[in-house]
């Protein structure tokens, strides 16, 4: 990276805030490695990261929600509202669905397991940086969500099933999109079931990812 055909590709800042400093330091060494990107600051705890952040903005903010000092469910939330130019990919153990959720609710652009690959972490950066969102999470059954399912022309949704569709990938749950279009939390759990068959996925947290890949939400 660096230059192509005599265009100038400025390199991507990153700021990595994680409690574990072995952690941050293998973060700091893949994106040295990759050449189009740079780690400008490594932070243990919150307070020192929010006076980073007031000096300086990066492109990205590699985050832990849990690091030290965060006692606020609304920190992701807050950093996407005071520094909107910053892409905020979150890097966490959690696996769960609503965990997955509650952060795109919140505005991140990406979710990142820790246990993702090297080259995934450089991917789910640059994706972000470049204004898309990336998902990569395993499910409950610790079968990675990478099945890309039947491309959305090659199948044909119903007007409803869209829409949940959209919502799901929003970060809405069941309950939060029945009430939103008037409709039994039944009736959209049918729908999502719907979509899981025509579209050949397995779940929730693969049509969340689906709708992401698809521009749908």
């Amino acid at each position: 990276m660096g230059t192509s055909a005599g265009i100038y590709e400025p390199m991507i800042k990153v700021v990595a805030a994680d409690p574990c400093p072995v952690l941050l330091r293998g973060v700091r060494e893949i994106i040295t490695r990759d050449g189009g990107m740079t780690c400008v600051g490594e932070l243990l705890d919150l307070a020192p990261l929010l006076e980073a952040l007031a000096l300086r903005v990066p492109d990205v903010l590699i985050i832990e929600p849990s690091i030290q000092g965060a006692t606020d469910r609304g920190l992701l939330r807050d950093l996407g509202r005071w520094y909107p130019s910053m892409a905020i990919l979150v890097f966490s153990s959690e696996d769960q669905e609503w965990a997955m959720t509650q952060a795109l609710r919140a505005g991140v652009r990406g979710y990142l397991l820790k246990n993702a690959a090297p080259e995934e972490l450089l991917e789910g950066i640059r994706s972000v940086a470049a204004g898309r969102k990336y998902i990569s999470i395993k499910t409950d059954d610790d079968v990675s969500v990478t099945t890309s399912g039947v491309a959305l022309s090659e199948v044909v949704l119903s007007k409803r099933e869209a829409v949940v569709l959209q919502q799901l990938g929003k970060g809405y749950n069941v309950s939060e999109i029945a009430r939103a279009l008037g409709l039994s939390m039944k009736t959209v759990s049918t729908y999502r079931s719907r979509l899981c068959r025509k579209l050949e996925l397995r779940n929730t947290a693969s049509l969340i990812r689906y709708a992401l890949k698809a521009g749908l939400a």
